[in-house]
C-alpha cells in the first residue's frame, strides 16, 4: 500500500487543473489498486478576462472526491472510501480561499463479519461433522454471494467441500436443502461459530476496482471532485483522467492455509480504519520548538508512512530548517533530524518517506518540530505526519 500525494490547483470553470508546480495534472506512476491518494486542492475560477481568482467555498457542504470508470455522471463509482478533511487537517482547510484536502482510499478488498450476533446466526449442518452454515438471525438466506476467502481469527482457511469439511475449512453451498447457497465452515476447534466474538469469522469480497480491472491490467479512470454551495446547489469542480493498475499477486501477512492466494497489498492492513493526516498546524521555521500533532487513541495503533513539510510563507529565502518528528519520549523515532531542503518556496512540499519505522502504540503523543532554525528572513511551514490508523 502506498500513499500518493497530489497537490492540485484546479480551474473550476474548465474543470481541469495542474499541479502546483505547473506540470500537467496526471498520475505520476499510475494508481495501484490498494493505494491511497492524498489530494491537496486549491480551487480557482477563471474570470472573463482569463485571470484566475480563488473560488470562495465558505459554507460548502458535501465536499467529496470519487473515482469513476468514465467521465459521465452516471458512470460506475469505483471508490471504496473517501474522506473530506478527516478531522485532523483543519489548518489546511481555508474554504474562503478554495483550499481543502481529501483522501481517497483505494483499498477495494472488503470483508464482511459473518460472526455478528446482531445480524447472523450459525446452524449445525445435518451433513458432515462439526459443520455450520450461515443464516440470518431470524432464519433464512443471509443474502451473501460466494466469497473469495474466509478468515478465521484473521487467518485465511481452506476452501473445501461441504459435508466433508475438516478443521479450518469452508465452502459455499446448499448442503441442507435450504433453497439457497450460503457459507459453511468448520472452525479450527470445531465449535459453533456463534460461541466466538463478533468478527472472528469474516468473508472477503472483491471491490469495484478489482472487478473493473483484469489481473495485472491497467485502465483509465476519472477523479471527480464536487461540493454543494451555501445555496444548496451541487457543483462539480474537477473531472480528471488518471490511470489505474491492478498489480496483484501479493499475499497478505498472516495467510496460512491458502496456497499462493491472489491478493492486493491492502489486505495486509486488515482492520484499517482510515488513512490519517495528523497536522500540527503552521509554525515558525526560524524558531526551535516541538509541537504536538496527534495522540494515538485507545484501542488503535499508528503506522507512519510520510512526514510532509509545506511552506506556507517565506521571504528572503536562505538556509532551510532542520526538522524532526517522533514521540514526546523520543522526538526523532519517526524522522531523524534532517534538512527540509525543498521547503524554500511558497507552496513547496518536502515529503519524507518514513515507511518501516514501526508501529506507534496507543497513548503515544506524536510531535513534530524544528530542530535547527532556518535563516530566511521569514519562513512559515506546516508539518504533517501521514500514516495508517488501525484497530489493535
Amino acid at each position: 500500500m502506498a500513499l500518493q500525494k497530489y497537490p492540485w490547483r484546479v480551474n473550476s470553470t474548465k474543470r481541469t487543473g495542474k499541479r502546483f508546480d505547473g506540470t500537467p495534472l496526471t498520475s505520476r506512476e499510475g494508481i495501484v489498486n490498494g493505494d491511497s491518494m492524498l489530494l491537496g486542492v486549491h480551487v480557482q475560477e477563471e474570470l472573463t478576462d482569463g485571470t484566475l481568482t480563488d473560488l470562495v467555498m465558505t459554507g460548502a457542504t458535501g465536499i467529496r472526491a470519487i473515482l469513476k470508470s468514465a467521465r459521465n455522471s452516471s458512470a460506475t463509482e469505483l471508490i471504496f472510501q473517501n474522506s473530506y478533511n478527516q478531522g485532523d487537517w483543519a489548518a489546511n482547510e481555508v474554504l474562503s480561499e478554495g483550499k481543502f484536502t481529501i483522501v481517497l482510499n483505494l483499498n477495494t478488498r472488503t470483508t464482511t463479519d459473518v460472526v455478528e450476533a446482531a445480524t447472523y446466526k450459525w446452524t449445525a449442518s445435518v451433513s458432515g461433522t462439526s459443520e455450520y452454515y450461515l443464516e440470518l438471525l431470524a432464519g433464512g438466506d443471509p443474502g451473501l454471494s460466494a466469497p473469495n476467502y474466509v478468515f478465521e481469527n484473521g487467518l485465511a482457511i481452506t476452501e473445501a467441500t461441504a459435508g466433508a469439511l475438516t478443521a479450518a475449512q469452508w465452502d459455499y453451498a446448499d448442503n441442507d436443502s435450504l433453497g439457497y447457497s450460503t457459507i459453511y465452515v468448520r472452525l479450527t476447534d470445531s465449535v459453533d461459530p456463534d460461541t466466538k466474538a463478533d468478527g472472528y469469522v469474516q468473508a472477503d469480497y472483491d471491490g469495484a476496482i478489482e472487478t473493473y480491472l483484469d489481473d495485472n491490467e491497467k485502465k483509465d479512470a476519472w477523479v471527480e471532485i464536487s461540493w454543494t454551495d451555501s445555496a444548496g446547489n451541487p457543483q462539480t469542480i474537477l473531472q480528471q483522467k488518471v490511470t489505474l493498475f491492478e498489480e496483484m499477486d501479493r499475499a497478505p501477512s498472516g495467510v496460512s492455509s491458502v496456497a499462493s492466494p491472489t491478493y492486493p497489498t491492502a489486505v495486509a492492513m486488515a482492520g484499517l480504519n482510515r488513512l490519517l493526516p495528523a497536522d500540527i498546524g503552521t509554525q515558525n521555521a526560524k524558531t526551535v520548538a516541538q509541537h504536538s500533532a496527534y495522540t494515538v487513541p485507545t484501542g488503535k495503533k499508528f503506522y507512519p508512512t510520510h512526514v510532509i513539510v509545506e511552506t506556507i510563507a517565506i521571504t528572503g529565502a536562505a538556509t532551510a530548517p532542520t526538522v524532526q518528528c517522533g514521540s514526546t519520549a523520543s522526538p526523532t523515532n519517526i524522522l531523524a533530524a534532517v534538512v527540509a531542503s525543498d521547503s524554500l518556496a511558497v507552496g513547496a512540499l518536502h515529503v519524507f518517506d518514513v515507511l518501516g519505522v514501526g508501529v506507534i502504540a496507543a497513548g503515544t503523543v506524536i510531535e513534530c518540530g524544528i530542530q535547527s532554525a532556518g535563516t530566511s528572513t521569514t519562513h512559515t511551514v506546516d508539518m504533517t505526519v501521514c500514516g495508517l490508523l488501525q484497530d489493535v
